[in-house]
């Protein structure tokens, strides 16, 4: 009976399909949960971590930007609820890339050993950030009908579709990350300080509308969880969203998905070299 082997060698990746990625199916959701149980497993605060870190921000952010600086919510939004709502998507889309950055080289022992899609593992990755990000959000609607003392319209079931664009920008620099981070290790470091600095750039703690119309606003449109985090509230609030900077979202996200995933598939070839 013949036997069909993978010979794995340097050089050019071969074309990567849906198909191939289905076979894996399996191993990338043990990879998964493997990662969700390794993250609760053995925690004094499990789920309240997950749930306490937006709360402690919200609260920071809150008394920091309103009370201190004297910035004010959105018309009929409470400024807690509107911090609340940038906080989680922000604590996603960071999770996810601090997660996925380290991914390849945490799991050196399958990379080097044996075949397989290689983007299942930085994909895998981000996985219990989503868990983390489902577990907030019912926090989230729960504070929302009491605080706000109302239910959410109609356009809160467009509010999944809000956040495609942050998951493929998300996606897009957690494949550029652990590619070069392979090669690279000291830049993990670099990571944690631009997921920093793009916590302030981002309007997390602030209405979009606070940034003066002009090239100020043209310039804070650049970064894609301008656009993201305006469609989600308008989709939780009502709060009005300028249609340009919700195409600049989608189309930059677009943009670093494909970017970032050309880039993991021109280095995969090296992977076991450097790793």
């Amino acid at each position: 009976m013949s036997k069909i082997y993978t010979i794995i060698e340097s050089g050019s990746p071969g074309p990567l399909s849906w198909r191939e990625i289905w076979r894996y199916r399996e191993l990338f959701w043990m990879l998964a949960w493997r990662n969700i149980v390794v993250r609760y497993k053995q925690t004094v605060l499990g789920l309240l971590w997950a749930l306490g870190r937006p709360l402690a921000t919200m609260v920071a952010f809150s008394v920091i930007f309103h009370r201190i600086a004297g910035l004010r919510g959105a018309s009929g939004v409470p400024y807690p609820m509107l911090v609340f709502s940038g906080v989680l998507i922000w604590q996603c889309f960071s999770g996810m890339v601090s997660s996925g950055c380290e991914a390849l080289v945490s799991n050196r022992g399958l990379v080097t050993k044996v075949y397989f899609p290689r983007v299942i593992i930085p994909v895998s990755g981000v996985i219990v950030c989503l868990v983390d990000f489902l577990l907030t959000l019912i926090v989230f609607a729960a504070a929302y009908c009491i605080w706000c003392r109302g239910v959410f319209s109609w356009r809160a079931a467009l509010f999944p579709l809000t956040l495609l664009p942050m998951v493929l920008c998300a996606l897009g620099l957690v494949f550029f990350f652990s590619a070069v981070n392979v090669r690279y290790r000291d830049f993990r470091h670099v990571v944690p300080f631009l997921l920093q600095l793009g916590l302030f750039v981002s309007p997390v703690g602030y209405a979009g509308a606070a940034i003066p119309v002009g090239a100020w606003r043209i310039a804070a449109a650049l970064n894609p969880l301008y656009g993201v985090i305006g469609m989600a509230r308008w989709s939780l609030f009502g709060i009005a969203v300028e249609p340009w900077a919700a195409l600049t979202a989608g189309i930059e996200s677009l943009l670093i998905f494909l970017i970032g995933f050309a880039v993991f598939r021109k280095q995969e070839k090296s992977f076991s070299d450097y790793i």
